[in-house]
This record gives structure tokens, C-alpha cells and sequence, in this order.
């Protein structure tokens, strides 16, 4: 008998993943052992990552493309309308404290 963690990654392993499995397998928790797991877990659980792997990129970075066109257009709704008339500021020039928003965490940036 293979133990939980053996299981959650067979069904993460496979190509393409089947959600249902992963599911079943992820129901007992997510190893510890490999930090990124648990986001992609969740990315494919819910449907934000399809079930084949060979998606991932392109999905991914569709889905960056809508992040920052909407980023882009909202973010002008947060300028106060008395500042609306000074030139906007960068947001990635200093002084700011913040960096720039990204939609994905640290684990999955590289992908």
C-alpha cells in the first residue's frame, strides 16, 4: 500500500492529470516535503491550470496577459479625481516601497 504522499504526486505525475484523482489524493493533505505543490495543486484543482501539462505556459501566461491589461485599466479608478490631472507616476520608478503586483506566487513565477 503506497502512503498519501506517494499517491498525491502518481496523480500529479500523470499526463494528462485526471482532476478527479487528484482530488481523491489530495483530500488526505499535500506533502510538505516540496513547497510548490500546494499552489499548483490548487491551480489545477480549480481549474485555473488545465490538465495537460503541456498548457501549462501558455495558459499561464494568457492568464498573466489578462492580469495586467485589467491591472492596467482599473488601476486608474484609484487615482483620486484631484490628482487625476498631474502626470501619472510610474509604478515601478522609486520611491516606491511596494514592487510591482504579479498574479502568481513566488513558487510558480519561474514557470
Amino acid at each position: 500500500s503506497r502512503n498519501f504522499s506517494e499517491e498525491f504526486l502518481s496523480a500529479l505525475s500523470a499526463q494528462p492529470i485526471d482532476i478527479a484523482e487528484l482530488k481523491r489524493a489530495g483530500f488526505y493533505g499535500v506533502p510538505d516535503d516540496q513547497p510548490d505543490l500546494r499552489a499548483r495543486y490548487w491551480r489545477i484543482a480549480l481549474g485555473y491550470l488545465p490538465p495537460d501539462k503541456s498548457q501549462w505556459l501558455s495558459e499561464l501566461q494568457t492568464r498573466r496577459n489578462e492580469f495586467h491589461s485589467f491591472y492596467a485599466e482599473f488601476s486608474t479608478d484609484l487615482i483620486p479625481p484631484h490628482r487625476r490631472s498631474a502626470p501619472p507616476l510610474p509604478l515601478s520608478d522609486p520611491p516606491s516601497l511596494l514592487p510591482p503586483p504579479s498574479p502568481d506566487p513566488p513558487s510558480l513565477q519561474s514557470a
